[in-house]
């Protein structure tokens, strides 16, 4: 005690203690900005999954169409092949696992604030508690880039999968029109 009680005495090691504060004190401001950022764009990757899901059915639903026009029988087709639901079987084992990864990876997130004891009011104690601070934040922002890597993957087979199932639709097209 009675050595950072003299650091902090000392006209020099207290002016390099306080630019310390100042530049961690940047560094932890930063690392929050930088954690509002990924939490907008985590939003937003949410929102393409949404809409990529949405957009698959439209597929699927075109599909259903393009294969109702091309029967002879129309009506037949109609009663013998349903509508096309939501999902299709194929891919749910793969988009489940997906899923699956997404929500533990929202689970790992929801960390409450670890507690912090200010034992006193010394320059390096303010030090110690602000880089425990900022050692939070980036523990907060590697978990939040986990998982949009987890929704990138999502995307990137609903993607895949709209891009096959669209393709199909054209060749059934060209042949209807043949």
């Amino acid at each position: 005690m009675y050595v950072v009680s003299k650091m902090e005495n000392d006209k020099e090691c207290d002016e390099i203690l306080n630019n310390i504060i100042n530049e961690l004190e940047i560094t932890k401001e930063q690392g929050i900005r930088i954690s509002e950022k990924l939490n907008e764009q985590t939003e937003t990757m949410s929102n393409t999954c949404a809409k990529l899901e949405r957009i698959e059915n439209e597929t699927e639903v075109s599909n259903w169409y393009l294969n109702y026009i091309k029967a002879t029988f129309g009506k037949i087709y109609k009663k013998c092949n349903s509508f096309p639901e939501r999902y299709k079987a194929r891919s749910i084992g793969r988009r489940l696992k997906l899923k699956t990864e997404l929500i533990l990876a929202q689970k790992a997130n929801d960390t409450s604030i670890p507690k912090q004891e200010y034992v006193d009011n010394t320059k390096i104690s303010k030090i110690q508690n602000i880089i425990s601070d900022i050692n939070y934040i980036s523990n907060i922002n590697s978990n939040e880039l986990d998982k949009q890597n987890k929704i990138i993957d999502y995307n990137t087979e609903l993607a895949e999968s709209n891009e096959e199932s669209m393709f199909k639709n054209r060749l059934k097209i060209k042949k209807i029109l043949d």
